[in-house]
């Protein structure tokens, strides 16, 4: 890559970090309104589904935009990007037909997925960790939110203050993570 290549490719790197950081900005205050309010009422079910439910939509929105910013990165940045690599971006994969299909990867697959191939259009060294605990909260969270967008019984609408405190070091893991790979 050279010089002008080079200075185009961190231009368009930082006009795609602001927007990412702007969106995500808007998804963190839906996060604080619902623990705000959830703050005057810690009794209110209604609050605290919403809680988990915006921050569920914090980390889906980034993962989001993270996958389009390593697409379009990685044009500037030279990184080759592999087929499993666009299936992970993309969540389509070609069939033995040549037939574009949709391929979700499960939850942590999908996050791990993301910031690898995030890292590498950036031609970054992969060194998150997901051996830890919070890491494990995060995917409990989204199993929470999976039951209140999905209920089976009644039960599946309930969340306790244990699952707030679970999605707040969930979020919290993502949150560091997150900004360690976009700074």
């Amino acid at each position: 890559m050279n010089a002008n290549q080079k200075q185009k490719a961190e231009s368009r790197f930082q006009l795609l970090r602001k927007r990412l950081v702007v969106a995500l900005e808007i998804l963190e205050s839906d996060i604080k309104f619902a623990d705000t309010e959830w703050q005057k009422d810690k009794s209110s079910q209604f609050w605290g589904r919403m809680i988990i439910r915006c921050c569920c939509a914090w980390v889906e929105g980034a993962i989001s935009l993270l996958k389009q910013f390593a697409l379009e990165i990685a044009n500037y940045s030279g990184a080759e990007l592999t087929e499993k690599d666009f299936e992970t971006l993309t969540e389509y994969r070609t069939d033995k037909n040549g037939i574009k299909k949709p391929a979700f990867l499960p939850f942590p697959e999908n996050i791990k997925g993301t910031f690898k191939v995030f890292k590498k259009a950036c031609k970054m060294q992969p060194a998150t960790k997901y051996d830890d605990s919070r890491f494990i909260d995060l995917c409990d969270t989204f199993e929470l939110r999976n039951k209140l967008m999905h209920p089976k019984k009644h039960q599946d609408l309930e969340v306790s203050k244990k699952a707030l405190d679970t999605a707040d070091r969930a979020v919290n893991w993502f949150a560091e993570n997150f900004r360690e790979i976009i700074k």
